[in-house]
């Protein structure tokens, strides 16, 4: 069984380093699959101003990275 030589090493991570390089100049993600989609289920909270402010969030979120977030609220919108 023949281990990994510091050249071999030093080649395999100055690759991954350089590609993963690219994905961070790029600013996304090296696949586009599918939209992204974010479903928070949550309890109503006792304060109802605290539901008000985790719908602004939701909304906030979801205008920034252009994504689909529902927040449910003890099972309704």
């Amino acid at each position: 069984m023949k281990g990994t030589t510091r050249r071999q090493f030093l080649k395999t991570s100055a690759g991954a380093s350089a590609g993963m390089a690219s994905w961070l100049a790029l600013g996304k993600a090296p696949a586009f699959a599918q939209k992204r989609e974010l479903t928070f289920l949550s309890w109503n909270h006792f304060v109802p101003a605290a539901d008000d402010e985790l719908r602004e969030k939701a909304e906030a979120l979801r205008a920034r990275n252009e994504a689909r977030i529902q927040a449910l609220l003890d099972g309704r919108r």
